[in-house]
C-alpha cells in the first residue's frame, strides 16, 4: 500500500481503473484463447451453445451501442427507477435510457454535484428509490433522479483509504438495512445519521476462517445466505442460528445436500425450494460449476457449463438471474443460458454475429428484468434487450434433434402431418420435422434421405389414402405412406422434369399440380389405382405461383404474367379468365397473381402486389392499396385468421389488414422476425389458429389472437421538453403539468413514449396542440412534437395511445403552455396606455383652456390697455381742445399748435388701436403675419418719410411660433425703435436683421447717424416704454448710440 501510495495520486487513480477492467477482460479472453489453443480448436471459443436437444426458437435481439447512444460498449450493470427510466453503469458515465434516447452524466471538475469520476461500475435502487453510484475511485453515492445531482456519502474505511480499485457489492436486507460488501472481509452498514458507511460486524455471521465470496438475502424468509471458500452458510434471524457443512443445527435441507461444494461465488435461491449455486473448485472440478437443487423433490445437479455448452471450451459464471415468472437464466463468458430442467437442463442462446438483431458478446455482465418482464443484458459488446414470453413473432431455426441441420436456410411449404408432427420442406437442404412447439424431431426412419439436400416446393395429405405427396425440384414426386411406414420417390412423364410449385386437393379427393414450366396437372383418385396413373395435363400457360380450391369446389390458377384462371373440375374447363387488360371494374391488380384466400361466400382475395377484391358471383373487383393505407404495394402472399383479419406477407415485413375498419398494422424485423423478406406463396395456416410465415432464412410462427389487445394501452408519458435545445427539468414540469414561455423563446420540443421498450405491443402515439393542430397528429418513431413558433396566448399539448385494435389509452396526458406577450401586449400594459391617453388629452384640454385663458386674458390686458390709452388721449384731445378754443380769439398761433398737437394725438391713437385690433384677431396668430405686419410698417415709413431701409429675416423666423403677447410686444417695440430712428436719423440707410441665435428670437435695428447718446435717439419716457414691454415678454434690450450709428438689439426667447 505503501509502494502505490509513493508513486500514484489517489486522487488521479480513477484514471487507472477503467484500464484496469480492460486488462483483467483481455486477461479473461486471452486464457480462454490459450486453453483452446492448447485443445487444437479456435471454434470453441464464443461458439453457438450446442446443447443436446436444441431450441430451434430464434429469439429477437434489440442492440444498443455506441452507434445508437451507448457511452460505452462495455456496459456493467443497470437499473429502473419507478416512473420507468433505464440507469445504466458505464466506464465512460452514468447513462438514462427513456425509450427514445440516452442521456450521459460525467464528472465535472467545477461542479460537486456531478459524479467523481466517469468510471461507473455498478449502479443500484434501492427501495426508496434511491440511486446508488459506485464509481471505480471507491466512492459512493446517491444520484438524485429528478434533478441529476450527485450526492457523496462518506465510507469510513476500517483501515487506510485504498489506493487501488476495491471490488464492492450492494445488498439490502428485508429490514431496509442497506450493505456495501468489500471484496472478501469488510461489510459496511449505511446510516442514515451521519450519512456514511460504517464497519459491522452484526450483519454477516460465518465461521471465522472462512471467506465470504457471495451474499444472496432471502427476502421471503429473511435468511442469509453466504457463499464462502469452504462451502455455503445460512444465517437463520428466527433460531439465531448459523448453518453450515458439519454445523447445521436447524437441518436445513439446502445445507445438507449442498455440504460438499466449496468456493461457491453465486447463489440463488427462490420461494419455491429452487436452489442454484456457482462454484469454482479447480483442483476438484478443474473449472466452474452450476448445483442446482429442489428442496421439494430433492432433485440434485451438477453441470459443467463449459462441457455441456461449449464442449470443453472456457467459461465462467457471472450471474444466476430469476425472472417474475419462473425463468432461471445462468450467465458469463462468454454465454447466456436458460435452466430448463429435465435430460438436457441448460438450453444456450446462439451466440453469433448474423444479423443486427442477434446475439454477439464476449462476456455478459449482467441481467435485469424491467417492470414489463423485459430482458436486459449488460455485456462487453454492448446493451442487449429481448423478451422470451412478449415475443409475438417467433421465428425457427432448422435444426435436427441432434443439433444438425443448416440452422440458417430457405423454407417453402409446411404440412401438419398429425396432431404432434409439422413438416417444413425446403429448398436444397431437404426436410425438417417438429413437434406442436417446434422442437426438433426426427422424420420417419423411411424419410431419412430427405434431410439431405432436397429441395421440396409443396406437400400435401391426400384425405383418402392418408398418404402424404411432396413435389420436388425437377418434377419428382415423394409419397410416404404413414400406415406401412414406406417412402416412394417417382418421376412422372406429365410433369416434363420441370419443378412441381404447387399442389392442392379438390373436394374429390383429386391432386392438382402446378409446375414451373406452366403445366396444370391432374391426378384423378381411383380407389386402387396405380399411382402412376391417371395423371392428365389440363392446360399450359406460364409458370404457376399459385393453385387454390374454393368453398364451390372451383380451381384457381394463378400464373406469372398470364393472370388469374377459374377451372371447373368436373369438366376441367377454364370457365373464367381476369388479367389486367379487361374492362374497368373487372380488371386485376396485374397478371401475376401470387397467393389467394377466401374472405366469404363470393369474394376472394388476392395478392398481386397491391390486393384484387374478385367478387366470384358478379366478376366485379375491387382495389386496396397504398392509396386505401397499405404500408407498400408489394404483396406476395397472404392468410386470413379465424377473426377474418387479413395477414399480408410483404417484400419487407406483415401487415395486418382490418377490411371492416379499413385499418393497417405493419410489423417488420424490428417487431421480432429475423426475416422480413417473403415470397409468393409463403403463407401457411396451421389448425391451432397459428399462422406460419415460410422464408428465404427459416420460418416465422405467431398466433394472431395473442395480438389482440382489447385492454386500453398505458397513458402516454412526457420524457423530455426543450426550449431551444436545453432540457427543462421533468421533475416541476411532472408537478406543475404547465410551463410558462417567454415570447422571443417560444420554440418547443416536447418528447413522449411510455416504458415498455419493446414493440410487441405495437402501440402508437398521437398529439395535438390545442389552438394549433387541426386533428391528432400520428407521431413517428421519434415519438416528439416539435412547434418552431408560438404566439402569445395559452394552448394546451395532449398525447395519447393507441394500440394496434384501436384501443385508446383510458387517459390522455396533458400539458398546459402559457407563452407570456410581451410586455407591450399585456393588459397592464394596454391600461397603462389608456390611462396615459386619457393623461395625454386631458393635458392637452387642460393647455388648450390655459391656453384660451391666457389668450383671453392678454387680449383683455390689451383690451384694458387699449381703453387707458384711448381714455387718456381723449382727455389730452377734450382739454388741447379747450386750450385752443380759449386761445383761437386771443392767441391764434397758440390755437393752431394745440389743434396739430389733437391731430398728432388722434393720429397715433388710431394707430395703436389698429395695432391693438390687429393683435387680437385670431387670423394674425402667427410669425408670418407679424413679419407682413412689420414689412408694412416699413414699406409705410419709406413711403411719408423717404427713409432708405433695409430688412433680412432668417428663413427659420418664419415658422417661429410665438405667442400673440410676445408678437404684440415685439411688434410695438419695433415700431417705436423704427419710428425713432427714421425720424432722428434723417434720411440715413437702415438696416434690420431678424433671426435665430441660440434659441432667441433676435432684431436688430442698426443706422449710421451720429449721436451723442442714447439720449438723442430716445426720450426718458420712450425709453422707459420700452424696457417695460421688454421685461413684460422676459427679453432683452440693448441700446448703443454714438457718432458711428445707433444699434438696438432685441433679443426674444422661443419656447
Amino acid at each position: 500500500m505503501a509502494i502505490f501510495g509513493k508513486y500514484f495520486n489517489p486522487q488521479s487513480l480513477s484514471k487507472y481503473f477503467h484500464l484496469l477492467a480492460v486488462c483483467i477482460l483481455w486477461c479473461h479472453i486471452s486464457l480462454a484463447r490459450q486453453v483452446i489453443a492448447k485443445k487444437g480448436s479456435k471454434s470453441e471459443f464464443l461458439a453457438a451453445p450446442t446443447a443436446g436437444v436444441p431450441d430451434a426458437r430464434q429469439y429477437v435481439f434489440s442492440r444498443f451501442s455506441t452507434f445508437n447512444g451507448l457511452a460505452s460498449n462495455m456496459v456493467n450493470n443497470l437499473v429502473q427507477d419507478r416512473r420507468g427510466y433505464m440507469w445504466l453503469a458505464t466506464p465512460n458515465g452514468l447513462q438514462r435510457y427513456d425509450g427514445n434516447k440516452f442521456i450521459t452524466f460525467k464528472h465535472q471538475h467545477r461542479d460537486p454535484l456531478t459524479l467523481p469520476d466517469d468510471n461507473v461500475g455498478r449502479v443500484y435502487m434501492d427501495k426508496q428509490n434511491r440511486l446508488w453510484v459506485l464509481t471505480a475511485d471507491n466512492k459512493i453515492g446517491i444520484f438524485d433522479t429528478e434533478n441529476f445531482s450527485y450526492h457523496g456519502v462518506r465510507i469510513a474505511w476500517q483501515k487506510d483509504t485504498p489506493t487501488v480499485f476495491v471490488a464492492k457489492t450492494m445488498v439490502e436486507k428485508g429490514d431496509g438495512k442497506v450493505l456495501l460488501m468489500m471484496g472478501w472481509h469488510e461489510v459496511y452498514e449505511f446510516s442514515e445519521a451521519s450519512n456514511s458507511f460504517v464497519i459491522t460486524e452484526k450483519i454477516v455471521y460465518k465461521p471465522a476462517q472462512w471467506k465470504r465470496l457471495s451474499f444472496f438475502q432471502d427476502t421471503l424468509t429473511g435468511r442469509s445466505w453466504l457463499g464462502c471458500d469452504s462451502g455455503l452458510v445460512m444465517y437463520d434471524p428466527v433460531t439465531k442460528n448459523i448453518n453450515y457443512r458439519g454445523h447445521n443445527p436447524d437441518h436445513n435441507k439446502i445445507i445438507e445436500a449442498m455440504s460438499e461444494p466449496t468456493n461457491v461465488h453465486l447463489t440463488f435461491i427462490d420461494e419455491s425450494g429452487h436452489a442454484a449455486f456457482a462454484t469454482w473448485d479447480q483442483k476438484r472440478d478443474g473449472g466452474p460449476r452450476l448445483h442446482y437443487y429442489n428442496t421439494k423433490t430433492g432433485e440434485k445437479r451438477k453441470h459443467d457449463i463449459n462441457g455441456e455448452l461449449y464442449g470443453g471450451g472456457y467459461g465462467e459464471i457471472h450471474g444466476i438471474v430469476q425472472q417474475r415468472n419462473g425463468r432461471l437464466w445462468v450467465l458469463g463468458l462468454p454465454f447466456i443460458a436458460e435452466y430448463v430442467g429435465g435430460k438436457h437442463a441448460l438450453q444456450g442462446l446462439r451466440n453469433e454475429h448474423k444479423d443486427e438483431q442477434s446475439l454477439s458478446f464476449d462476456v455478459a455482465n449482467y441481467m435485469y428484468e424491467d417492470h414489463a418482464q423485459n430482458l436486459w443484458v449488460c455485456t462487453s459488446n454492448g446493451l442487449f434487450l429481448f423478451n422470451p414470453d412478449a415475443q409475438v413473432f417467433n421465428a425457427y431455426n432448422l435444426l435436427r434433434p441432434d443439433g444438425a441441420g443448416v440452422v440458417d436456410g430457405p423454407s417453402k411449404c409446411v404440412l401438419e402431418v398429425d396432431s404432434n408432427q409439422i413438416w417444413v420442406g425446403t429448398w436444397g437442404v431437404g426436410i425438417y420435422a417438429y413437434d406442436r412447439n417446434f422442437k426438433p424431431i426426427n422424420l420417419p426412419a423411411s424419410m431419412d434421405r430427405y434431410q439431405a439436400p432436397y429441395a421440396i416446393w409443396c406437400m400435401e395429405r391426400q384425405r383418402t389414402t392418408g398418404n402424404i405427396w411432396m413435389g420436388g425440384q425437377d418434377g419428382f414426386i415423394v409419397i410416404h405412406q404413414p400406415a406401412t411406414g414406406q417412402t416412394g420417390e417417382y418421376r412422372f412423364d406429365a410433369f416434363e422434369g420441370r419443378t412441381i410449385r404447387q399442389m392442392v386437393q379438390d373436394h374429390q379427393g383429386n391432386l392438382w399440380f402446378g409446375t414451373q414450366g406452366g403445366r396444370v396437372v391432374k391426378w384423378t383418385y381411383q380407389p386402387g389405382r396405380d399411382t402412376k396413373e391417371g395423371f392428365t395435363e389440363i392446360t399450359k400457360s406460364a409458370l404457376i405461383l399459385k393453385l387454390f380450391v374454393d368453398k364451390d369446389g372451383f380451381i384457381w390458377v394463378g400464373t406469372f404474367g398470364q393472370g388469374l384462371l377459374k377451372i371447373d373440375p368436373i369438366t376441367n374447363k377454364i370457365i373464367e379468365h381476369y388479367g389486367a387488360k379487361g374492362p374497368k371494374g373487372r380488371r386485376m391488380w396485374n397478371d401475376s397473381p401470387s397467393d389467394i384466400v377466401q374472405l366469404n361466400d363470393s369474394i376472394l382475395v388476392v395478392a398481386n402486389h397491391g390486393l384484387s377484391l374478385l367478387n366470384v358471383r358478379t366478376g366485379n373487383i375491387g382495389f386496396i392499396s397504398t392509396d386505401e393505407g397499405l404500408p407498400a404495394n408489394n404483396v406476395m402472399c397472404l392468410a386470413k385468421d379465424k377473426r377474418g383479419m387479413l395477414w399480408l406477407g410483404m417484400i419487407s415485413g406483415i401487415c395486418r389488414v382490418n377490411l371492416e375498419k379499413m385499418t393497417f398494422t405493419y410489423y417488420d424485423r424490428r417487431d421480432g422476425m429475423p426475416a422480413d423478406y417473403f415470397e409468393c406463396d409463403d403463407a401457411h395456416h396451421l389448425s391451432d389458429g397459428r399462422i406460419l410465415f415460410t422464408s428465404a432464412h427459416n420460418f416465422v410462427v405467431f398466433d394472431p389472437e395473442k395480438m389482440v389487445k382489447n385492454t386500453p394501452p398505458p397513458d402516454a408519458v412526457l420524457k423530455d421538453i426543450r426550449l431551444a435545445n436545453i432540457s427543462l427539468p421533468m421533475d416541476s414540469v411532472s408537478k406543475l403539468f404547465a410551463i410558462h414561455l417567454q415570447h422571443d423563446k417560444s420554440s418547443i420540443t416536447i418528447e413522449f413514449g411510455g416504458f415498455n421498450y419493446t414493440r410487441q405491443d405495437k402501440v402508437d402515439f398521437y398529439y395535438q396542440l390545442a389552438g394549433v393542430d387541426k386533428d391528432w397528429v400520428h407521431a413517428d418513431d421519434r415519438r416528439q412534437a416539435m412547434y418552431n413558433y408560438l404566439r402569445p396566448g395559452n394552448y394546451i399539448f395532449k398525447v395519447k395511445s393507441k394500440n394496434a385494435d384501436g384501443v385508446e389509452s383510458t387517459g390522455i396526458t396533458s400539458l398546459r403552455i402559457s407563452v407570456e406577450p410581451p410586455f407591450w401586449r399585456t393588459w397592464w400594459f394596454y391600461s397603462f396606455l389608456v390611462l396615459l391617453a386619457i393623461g395625454i388629452l386631458y393635458w392637452i384640454d387642460r393647455e388648450r383652456m390655459r391656453r384660451i385663458r391666457e389668450l383671453q386674458a392678454m387680449r383683455t390686458q390689451i383690451a384694458g390697455n387699449l381703453h387707458s390709452d384711448i381714455n387718456t388721449t381723449l382727455n389730452n384731445i377734450n382739454m388741447l381742445s379747450e386750450m385752443a378754443k380759449i386761445k383761437a380769439d386771443k392767441d391764434l398761433t397758440r390755437s393752431k399748435e394745440y389743434i396739430d398737437q389733437i391731430s398728432e394725438k388722434s393720429h397715433n391713437m388710431i394707430i395703436a388701436m389698429d395695432d391693438m385690433l390687429w393683435s387680437i384677431d385670431p387670423q394674425n396668430d402667427s410669425m408670418e403675419k407679424t413679419l407682413l405686419r412689420m414689412l408694412e410698417y416699413v414699406d409705410a415709413l419709406i413711403n411719408r418719410h423717404g427713409a432708405n431701409i433695409d430688412i433680412l429675416v432668417d428663413e427659420h423666423v418664419r415658422s417661429l411660433q410665438l405667442d400673440m403677447k410676445s408678437r404684440h410686444e415685439m411688434l410695438l417695440i419695433f415700431k417705436e425703435v423704427l419710428r425713432n430712428m427714421v425720424t432722428v436719423s434723417k434720411g440715413g440707410h437702415i438696416l434690420i436683421n431678424i433671426d435665430l441665435v441660440k434659441s432667441r428670437l433676435s432684431l436688430k435695428v442698426q443706422d449710421n447717424g451720429i449721436y451723442a447718446s442714447e439720449a438723442d435717439l430716445f426720450s426718458l419716457q420712450t425709453l422707459d416704454v420700452l424696457n417695460k414691454r421688454t421685461s413684460t415678454i422676459h427679453a432683452e434690450l440693448d441700446i448703443q448710440a454714438d457718432k458711428n450709428g445707433a444699434s438696438v438689439i432685441l433679443l426674444v426667447p422661443v419656447s
